[in-house]
């Protein structure tokens, strides 16, 4: 099964052949899964803004324009000007 598109024709045949109870366990464990993918990325995404926030602090405090903090950081000038 290297071929990706047989192995998702397996995988809805094997989710279709399921009784209602092993579908709602499969159902469930999938949203699980996707839930817990969603948190990690927003953790990913956050962990990374403060970074992002804590070196343009430090940047502007060390008098760095703000055109050279907001191409180093990726942040808004607005967003820099408010730290």
């Amino acid at each position: 099964m290297t071929n990706p598109e047989i192995a998702k024709a397996v995988d809805t045949l094997m989710y279709l052949s399921q009784d209602p109870e092993s579908r709602a366990a499969y159902e469930a464990r999938l949203k699980y899964q996707l839930d817990f993918n969603t948190a990690v990325h927003a953790a990913e995404d956050k962990a990374i803004d403060t970074t992002k926030i804590n070196i343009a602090k430090k940047m502007k405090r060390d008098g760095e324009p703000i055109s050279k903090i907001a191409k180093f950081t990726d942040l808004s000038k607005e967003v820099i000007q408010k730290l």
